[in-house]
């Protein structure tokens, strides 16, 4: 197998990020915690983005848009507020982040755009602010190099990998659900924006943003190795 290093051109060309998303339960954290400890040498940062500036970006937040007690016209709880304010300081935190990079790969866990796929909004009137500020996000996402890797799964696999997770005590449970948020339809389901996201990267809106699919087999390691060429051969493209 290619040992793929970080070469000259690598570190002196525009930084490229890469952003694992995808249902939860289908390897993401798995898979990058798996190259960081086997191919860690091969980027410039593997894991969470660092967020000591994320209490800058709640700050500015509060400051800017949540001072007020309506947000784009809706009347917000106390609940949904909260909610919202967490998130957005996480994308902007994460956003911030970008903008400090210079050059190298980095591969992320836990990135600006994997919290604003993941989200879940309780309500039309929490949806409607969230997709209003993901679609702003992703025009600034438009400023960087970025792959998004699509990881998918078998739907009963990621139940099996589920019930593995939970242990005996939940299983026993007479109320437990072995469906994920968002693979069951059903009133008042939680709204996520993560189908419309994935549309917007897929048309090539943004030039420098790209996305791809991972299909996640269960084996670590051939899944790993796929998503480094992945990586690699994106990454080596002119930018």
């Amino acid at each position: 197998m290619r040992d793929f290093r970080l070469s000259k051109n690598v570190l002196t060309s525009p930084a490229f990020f890469v952003e694992f998303v995808g249902p939860a339960g289908s390897g993401k954290s798995t898979l990058i915690d798996y190259i960081r400890r086997r191919h860690g040498h091969e980027f410039s940062h593997v894991g969470v983005p660092h967020r000591s500036i994320f209490h800058r970006a709640k700050s500015r937040i509060i400051e800017e848009i949540f001072t007020r007690r309506t947000f784009d016209g809706h009347d917000l709880d106390g609940f949904s507020k909260d909610r919202l304010v967490k998130r957005f300081s996480k994308i902007n935190a994460g956003l911030d982040w970008y903008a400090d990079r210079r050059s190298g790969i980095f591969l992320l866990d836990e990135g600006p755009l994997r919290i604003m796929m993941d989200y879940s909004c309780h309500n039309q009137n929490q949806y409607r602010i969230w997709r209003n500020f993901c679609l702003r996000a992703l025009q600034r996402f438009s400023h960087y190099r970025v792959l998004v890797i699509f990881v998918k799964v078998r739907p009963e696999t990621r139940h099996e990998w589920r019930k593995k997770r939970m242990g005996p005590l939940e299983m026993a449970n007479p109320n437990f659900n072995p469906h994920f948020r968002g693979e069951c339809p059903t009133p008042g389901e939680l709204l996520f924006f993560r189908e419309e996201a994935k549309r917007t990267l897929a048309s090539r809106m943004f030039e420098h943003v790209a996305m791809d699919e991972l299909e996640n087999q269960g084996d670590v390691d051939e899944v790993a190795a796929r998503a480094r060429q992945l990586i690699h051969a994106y990454c080596s493209r002119e930018p």
